[in-house]
């Protein structure tokens, strides 16, 4: 996410309804000049040699480089703070049929434990043959979880359709100040999506959401599991590329495991938060690289890959 700082007020309305995309009332113009100066918000995560997060890093742990220019963290949140807004996408396609009983219940004891402040929210939607939000953005774990308990399997899995509408009807729409979040459980690769896996990415980015991905392709708690090696490379590189991270449980206490690993990281995220050098705002890609010294284990630095400089007057919040 890139925070659009002025110096006078903006205000602007926000439509609830899903099936169409959202809209926001531009401000009127008048005869004030805006100042405008592009900073970037960047989620960070770093794991040791055996997967593990590291804890108590500060901000000399870091150094930030967009398109091979280091630039200057001027904020630094360790862990931060800053309330979760967190879309909920599960796949009800029919290949997860007999393992949805499974991944339903995990998914209602990880909202009950994720939204314990009152500033978290969280929206729930599915896919199949079609996008469905259910619950929108709520603080009430119990509608949440009614919802969750109800879904049914059947159709295919529009997975990047799901994650460029969520994105952009419900994600674009979260002022600055928040951190964006998308959990999906899938077990397969997308299948019927109009967009494809590069737009899904680039929607996120533009979005600044922070995809986490829980894999249940090889859960074999039951006869349908399958290959316990293989791997789902799609959904590995959505959570790569927009700084989350992706979890492949093989049974059912490895999948309770990867939900907690959620809670835990988000519970437990770096922010930092940098002006660019390049304040040019010309709508292209900036390629971003976070790497993490003077530490006494080797790093594995997770954070989102780019994001669009987009112009100016565009949008009341730039990404």
């Amino acid at each position: 996410m890139t925070r659009l700082r002025t110096f006078f007020i903006v205000t602007f309305t926000l439509a609830a309804t899903f099936p169409s995309a959202l809209a926001y009332q531009q401000p009127q113009q008048d005869d004030q000049t805006q100042i405008e100066t592009l900073e970037v918000f960047l989620p960070v995560m770093v794991f040791d040699k055996k997967g593990e997060f590291v804890p108590g890093l500060t901000r000399q742990n870091f150094r930030v480089f967009e398109d091979g220019v280091e630039q200057q963290i001027t904020s630094f949140d360790a862990p931060t703070q800053l309330p979760l807004n967190i879309a909920l996408l599960i796949d009800t396609s029919s290949s997860v049929k007999r393992k949805l009983k499974f991944e339903k219940e995990a998914a209602a004891a990880f909202v009950m434990s994720i939204l314990e402040r009152s500033v978290d929210r969280a929206l729930f939607a599915t896919f199949d043959s079609v996008v469905t939000l259910h619950v929108d953005f709520s603080r009430d774990s119990g509608d949440l979880t009614r919802a969750i308990d109800v879904v049914k399997a059947g159709g295919n899995t529009r997975l990047y359709d799901a994650i460029v509408r969520v994105c952009e009807e419900k994600m674009a729409q979260l002022p600055p100040g928040t951190r964006p979040v998308m959990l999906v459980i899938t077990d397969g690769s997308d299948v019927g999506s109009d967009k494809t896996l590069d737009e899904a990415i680039a929607m996120a980015q533009r979005t600044s959401v922070t995809i986490f991905g829980i894999s249940t392709r090889n859960y074999a708690d039951i006869s349908a599991g399958t290959v316990r090696t293989s791997v789902d490379k799609d959904l590995l590189r959505l959570c790569e590329e927009t700084g989350g991270r992706t979890f492949l449980p093989y049974e059912r206490l490895e999948l309770e495991k990867a939900f907690a690993g959620v809670r835990t990281l988000l519970r437990n995220q770096y922010v930092i938060y940098y002006e660019p050098k390049n304040q040019v705002r010309d709508g292209k890609y900036r390629k971003i690289e976070v790497k993490a010294e003077n530490i006494d284990r080797r790093a594995d630095v997770r954070a989102k890959a780019g994001y669009f400089a987009v112009p100016a007057g565009t949008d009341n919040i730039p990404r």
